[in-house]
């Protein structure tokens, strides 16, 4: 019990600055569509007739499948990581006694705040925002039209 990690122990050893998985993935397939709004001005600039071949939809499609894959992605690792937070704020500071109640709900608040496990999933708006990146820039791409002749 001596060694038993506290909620104000945990927080102290939070390293400060965490990169968000979910934001360098979703730049990363952000540049995705991009480079291929940049590959279809490029071919379309040198034949003309690859705009038949190549529409501005391919470019909307392709930021679409890519949103629709981060989503596949975040969404189940979102929900695991939340349940094993609060296992974890269960296993750390069980209800056990009436008499310990409020110290013991203090403590599970600091938790929850400190592993974030009071945020839901349509709750965390930076991360739905984050989400979209892929369909926005192929979106914006697509949009606007790129004219690489001299």
């Amino acid at each position: 019990r001596k060694n038993r990690p506290t909620p104000a122990r945990l927080a102290a050893a939070r390293p400060p600055g965490r990169a968000c998985a979910p934001t360098s993935a979703a730049i990363i397939l952000s540049l995705i569509p991009l480079n291929t709004a940049g590959l279809r001005a490029i071919l379309v600039a040198l034949e003309p007739a690859n705009e038949q071949n190549f529409p501005v939809t391919y470019t909307i499609l392709h930021g679409l499948i890519f949103t629709i894959l981060l989503l596949l992605v975040y969404i189940p690792a979102h929900t695991a990581l939340t349940e094993t937070s609060r296992t974890l704020r269960d296993k750390l500071v069980p209800l056990q006694s009436l008499t310990t109640l409020k110290a013991d709900l203090e403590q599970r608040k600091m938790l929850d705040d400190l592993l974030q496990t009071n945020l839901g999933l349509t709750q965390n708006l930076k991360t739905g925002l984050i989400t979209l990146f892929p369909l926005v820039t192929s979106l914006i791409a697509s949009i606007l039209k790129v004219d690489l002749s001299l």
